[in-house]
């Protein structure tokens, strides 16, 4: 469309308007005001003022809708999530340009919307690699319904992942885990909240990889896998993590020791969200109860600003032969300021 088309302007010119009663003063600042919004230092020829008024208002509504819609990614959506906080000064630490880029391109929108018993629950978004993924929700309860608390759950809350195992992988097994947590509140004393679930594997690849996941009655934990309903329901989900994350392998083949252990550390599978590593020869344990149990080192992140942080292991497979266990960072990675990473005592250098 041209700058100023003449069907465009004709068919505003055409709208029968009403302004409420105002005087010459008024007017005057009304048209300045909305005109400088919308970015129109001069008037419109052939336009009456009044009609340039509804025309500008147009222009600015665009934008914003435009402006709102280019806000809503991954990234968007998870930067509150990963952002840190300080644990001795409780200052929030914002996600930088680079971080929020990499959520981007790891992520996925999802629109996913279930009602039951007047509760609804719309998935989100998902992001992940293939060891870990993180699944965004809003809970909107009845109106009266306060959700005010940081620590809700679900009684129930099973995923099926369909993990099929093929011949070549039979007998490596698989490790899955999940937990969820809540948002910190804008509006904390209204019916909604939202929540983010959080998997970790090792055997089984998460990218694109369709799930099924049922939530049964939001509630509060009070004891040892007991809970009191805060609303009460059931709603059942069939979605794809559709993304597809980038990720750096490493070849290591080294030996590492760690507190009385050793190992030796074959690949490492680095991505922006989490180190996927693959151990073998372990040091077999003296005690028998914990012969199948293998002890991995804490993997340490260095920073090119010389910064550290530590990540402790999460779920792990594997036999007498080999291990597999992934670590998730609490802060998307951008691999450009990462100096290196340390297993135990090996250190691997990023570049």
């Amino acid at each position: 469309m041209k700058q100023y088309d003449t069907d465009f302007l004709e068919s505003f010119e055409s709208i029968d308007t009403k302004l409420p009663p105002q005087n010459k003063q008024q007017n005057e600042e009304t048209y300045r005001l909305t005109m400088a919004a919308a970015g129109l230092q001069k008037p419109i020829k052939r336009i009456k003022k009044r009609t340039c008024i509804l025309l500008a208002a147009a222009i600015v509504m665009i934008f914003s809708v435009s402006a709102g819609a280019y806000e809503l990614t991954t990234g968007s959506l998870f930067k509150n999530y990963f952002a840190k906080t300080e644990s001795n000064s409780g200052a929030v630490n914002s996600l930088t340009e680079s971080q929020v880029a990499k959520i981007n391109e790891a992520g996925t929108l999802l629109n996913q919307v279930v009602t039951n018993n007047g509760t609804t629950i719309q998935i989100r978004a998902a992001v992940g690699d293939k060891s870990c993924a993180y699944i965004l929700l809003d809970v909107t309860a009845p109106k009266g319904t306060v959700l005010d608390k940081d620590n809700y759950e679900f009684a129930e809350m099973p995923i099926e992942f369909h993990n099929a195992i093929s011949k070549t992988q039979k007998g490596e097994g698989s490790s899955i885990s999940w937990d969820i947590t809540a948002q910190k509140d804008t509006i904390p004393n209204d019916n909604k909240k939202s929540l983010v679930i959080r998997i970790n594997c090792a055997g089984i690849d998460l990218q694109n990889r369709n799930i099924q996941m049922t939530l049964k009655d939001l509630s509060l934990p009070n004891g040892k896998l007991a809970y009191t309903t805060v609303v009460k329901g059931e709603w059942k989900f069939d979605m794809k993590l559709d993304y597809s994350t980038v990720s750096k392998n490493i070849q290591v083949n080294k030996v590492t020791h760690y507190s009385d252990d050793y190992s030796t550390i074959q690949t490492v599978s680095l991505s922006t969200l989490s180190a996927s590593v693959k151990f073998s020869d372990q040091k077999v344990q003296d005690n028998p109860d914990y012969k199948d149990i293998f002890r991995v080192p804490d993997l340490i992140v260095e920073m090119k600003d010389g910064t550290h942080s530590t990540i402790l292991s999460g779920a792990g497979s594997g036999d007498q032969g080999s291990f597999s266990t992934a670590y998730q960072f609490t802060a998307p990675l951008d691999f450009d300021k990462v100096a290196k990473i340390t297993l135990g005592d090996v250190e691997i250098p990023i570049k």
